[in-house]
């Protein structure tokens, strides 16, 4: 008896207990989604100038590729 009161907690706080952590949850997960939607919207935007940075990048790739082979004939 003594040790099944001490244990008795009422299903109506673990009931309230269960509800507010999923409502946390949505509410971190909605403000995460809507975050992250909004900052492809932003990249989205400033889309056109970064492919002629990345275009740019690979043409510096592809001199990096071919700084090995013109070093590997100095002798």
């Amino acid at each position: 008896m003594i040790m099944e009161k001490e244990n008795d907690i009422p299903k109506s706080v673990v009931v309230v207990l269960l509800v507010v952590t999923i409502v946390i949850t949505m509410i971190s997960t909605i403000i995460v989604y809507s975050a992250v939607t909004f900052s492809k919207t932003q990249s989205t935007q400033t889309l056109p100038p970064p492919p002629q940075e990345s275009e740019m990048s690979g043409k510096i790739a592809l001199v990096v590729l071919e700084a090995p082979s013109d070093a590997g004939n100095i002798k």
